[in-house]
């Protein structure tokens, strides 16, 4: 099966459907498509058959969306590439992926045939690589890698046939229809699998904000009447602090959700009251799909993701005393491999159960919550410390504006928590205060023993912390 078959399938009823919002220029569903049909086509004779890797960097855009589906349309293999990679950096994780076309807005190399796409230039670049076409045992759709850079990261593939049952899934929670507007902030390269494409496969439209959505949001949500907002914590903690958001501007608002990173309990409170929208946390895994979204029935807590949806069956492993263990996971829209090193899913997962690598533990009322994950766990004298648990109590500090919580190897304990602190501006912190704030929430094993004040932490493309342990 092909992904954007089955989107045109079922958005045949919604040809007058604004489908894509971008610039103060829309496009019907049917506007879309026959955009997306003539490069189709031209792709087709370019990739010569089927599964060639593409890889696509380009920012958030209608064309952006156009050539993606008409990668897929014409049976290549899209890789999403971050528009903030460098050209090194792009030049390699093409090689990684073994990429035959890279489209970008630039030309880099000599040879580049340019084409338009929904009125922007772009370049189709031929590329030359060592090997034969990889082969699959499922049809493959996307080679997706994580956030940061693609040292150390496998490349995960994901089959159309994945890719459906996803966006099936994530629609249990999200009841996404063809009446809502999506205001779309986030990255196209991290988050186009699930999202992007089941708003178009349920004939909603998606409202693009333009870079850097952070200032331009705003004005989006005074002139457009929008029900659902898909977006990180960052982008709620701005809206409610700035006064340039009222509660007229979600006053149609159904459903706000958070993902890409942790919400914390004191931005989704705030937002709540200025609002009246409760926020709800989303749980993406590159490799699984939306297998939890917490419900906006209950007040929302560190961590919590809420109950599996529907297809999804999660289990704990290895647990502690106080009932956290590792989340394994077993449902619909699995990944089909890794690509590097190569295994496919039935090599990783023999028992058919997905080891998410995050440590987690269920409520009273079956709810999931995710503390944190088992590579950064810190062993401080046999004592396990979850830095998503410590960053939650030092973010809620008067000053924090953001934080995170490592290892530094100590002889006498083994590991010792420490944190580098951004202070927000104009704000006063100390190693003092933080510690004495730290002592009234955690235990005292739990609180770190060396805070660094500093101006700002290293982030990954996708707008993450970077991990970080000491001597790394």
């Amino acid at each position: 099966m092909n992904i954007y078959d089955l989107i045109r399938r079922e958005t045949a009823a919604f040809e007058n459907n604004t489908a894509i919002v971008y610039m103060n220029k829309s496009w019907t569903c049917a506007e879309m498509w026959a955009e997306v049909d003539a490069l189709a086509l031209w792709f087709r004779a370019c990739f010569g058959g089927l599964g060639a890797p593409v890889a696509l960097r380009c920012y958030d855009s209608t064309e952006c969306v156009f050539i993606s589906l008409a990668v897929l349309a014409a049976d290549g293999i899209l890789v999403p590439v971050p528009p903030a990679m460098s050209a090194e950096e792009t030049s390699r994780l093409c090689q990684d992926v073994r990429a035959e076309f890279l489209i970008d807005q630039r030309e880099l190399y000599q040879g580049a045939r340019r084409f338009t796409c929904a009125g922007a230039d772009m370049y189709l670049h031929a590329l030359e690589h060592d090997g034969a076409r990889r082969e699959y045992d499922e049809h493959p759709a996307f080679i997706r890698f994580s956030s940061g850079t693609t040292a150390g990261s496998k490349g995960v593939v994901i089959s159309h046939k994945a890719v459906a049952e996803r966006t099936t899934a994530a629609n249990q929670g999200l009841n996404i229809g063809s009446d809502d507007v999506v205001l779309w902030v986030l990255s196209m390269a991290y988050h186009f699998v699930v999202t992007i494409l089941l708003f178009l496969r349920r004939g909603a439209t998606i409202i693009i904000c333009q870079d850097p959505a952070m200032l331009t949001m705003g004005q989006v949500l005074k002139e457009n009447r929008v029900s659902v907002l898909y977006a990180t914590p960052c982008h709620y903690r701005m809206m409610t602090e700035s006064d340039s958001f009222d509660k007229t501007m979600l006053a149609d608002v159904r459903l706000a959700v958070s993902t890409a990173m942790s919400l914390e309990p004191c931005i989704a409170m705030a937002f709540k009251n200025k609002f009246s929208v409760p926020l709800q946390q989303a749980y993406g895994i590159i490799e699984v799909g939306l297998p939890c979204i917490s419900s906006c029935d209950m007040d929302f807590a560190p961590g919590l993701v809420g109950k599996p949806l529907p297809g999804y069956y999660i289990e704990l492993r290895d647990c502690d005393a106080q009932g956290r263990g590792r989340i394994v996971i077993q449902g619909a829209g699995m990944f089909c491999a890794y690509l590097k090193p190569f295994h496919t899913f039935a090599e990783l997962c023999q028992d058919g159960w997905f080891d998410t690598g995050d440590i987690g533990y269920f409520d009273d009322t079956g709810n999931l919550f995710v503390v944190g994950r088992e590579k950064n766990v810190i062993n401080f004298a046999g004592m396990k410390i979850f830095p998503g648990e410590v960053e939650h109590v030092i973010k809620s500090c008067t000053g924090v504006a953001d934080v995170i919580v490592y290892a530094q190897a100590s002889e006498q304990y083994g590991e010792i928590p420490c944190a580098d602190v951004v202070p927000e501006s104009d704000a006063i912190l100390s190693s003092d205060v933080l510690r004495k704030h730290c002592y009234a929430f955690l235990s005292p094993h739990q609180v770190p023993k060396q805070f660094y004040i500093i101006e700002c932490l290293e982030k990954t493309f996708s707008g993450k912390n970077k991990l970080k342990r000491s001597g790394a």
